[in-house]
């Protein structure tokens, strides 16, 4: 079995923004926030609303202790968000584990809406 259970954490942002490119300087600036690479998964203009860009990307973690991510991951999501609802942690009969937070009081002007979710599944 791997050591490492949570290697990275998922996360989705709502930008606004009407132009590719003022969207991805919202994105440097979720890096800059983050003090690390992101890695882009999915980057399109929201379906409900033209005004919006969906994002979804990862950022690293790899912590292999359920508590230890958990508490990593509120600490890294608190520079991108003044406040966050968070649900769970949830632990299952298999062995997974899973948490995630929803936030849109953000520190980054453009950023409407951030989730992160966690899991070893």
């Amino acid at each position: 079995m791997n050591e490492i259970i949570f290697s990275t954490i998922n996360w989705r942002a709502y930008i606004n923004s009407t132009s590719k490119e003022t969207a991805m300087e919202i994105v440097k600036r979720i890096e800059e926030q983050l003090k690390c690479h992101v890695v882009i998964q999915s980057y399109e203009r929201y379906w409900k609303d033209e005004t919006e860009y969906e994002v979804t990307f990862t950022s690293p973690l790899d912590i292999s202790h359920f508590p230890l991510a958990i508490y990593t991951s509120l600490k890294i999501a608190n520079r991108l968000s003044y406040s966050w609802r968070v649900t769970g942690p949830s632990e299952y009969e298999n062995g997974q584990c899973s948490f995630e937070g929803i936030s849109t009081d953000t520190r980054i002007p453009g950023l409407n809406w951030i989730c992160f979710n966690n899991s070893n599944h």
